[in-house]
């Protein structure tokens, strides 16, 4: 039962995040659609990410880097979306601790669906942006 449940939350969030992809030709607009589609399926994020021991040792589990997303936050800083200075592994862990966040907060009710992913692209782009704030 729990294999079976990996594997189903493991299949919605990579055809999810290839749907999402699709159509959108800026990296900003990837990087929008990628978190709208990840807190749209945060259950499944939930139930694979909330236990990092859970999956440990079970062969459907696969603990590979996304190998899409490091390539769209690069295009992102090269295109000026976001900081050129700052290390794309740790946007990559910010932009999934973004989504996490969200999909917890909807969850225990401390953010309402319809706003999470709006509330998390400010969040992420604004904490990046390349206008204003201070660079120190």
């Amino acid at each position: 039962m729990v294999d079976a449940a990996l594997i189903a939350a493991s299949t919605l969030l990579e055809r999810e995040g290839q749907k999402a992809t699709i159509g959108n030709e800026t990296a900003a607009e990837q990087l929008e659609a990628l978190m709208r589609a990840s807190i749209d399926v945060g259950d499944a994020l939930i139930f694979l990410f909330a236990d990092p021991e859970r999956f440990k040792g079970n062969p459907n589990w696969h603990e590979g880097e996304d190998e899409e997303l490091p390539t769209i936050i690069r295009r992102a800083q090269d295109e000026g979306i976001l900081l050129a200075d700052v290390d794309p592994a740790w946007i990559l862990g910010i932009f999934y601790s973004i989504i996490y966040v969200a999909a917890e907060s909807i969850n225990s009710g401390h953010l309402p669906r319809h706003r999470a992913g709006d509330v998390a692209i400010r969040t992420f782009l604004h904490g990046f942006s390349t206008a204003g704030g201070s660079s120190s």
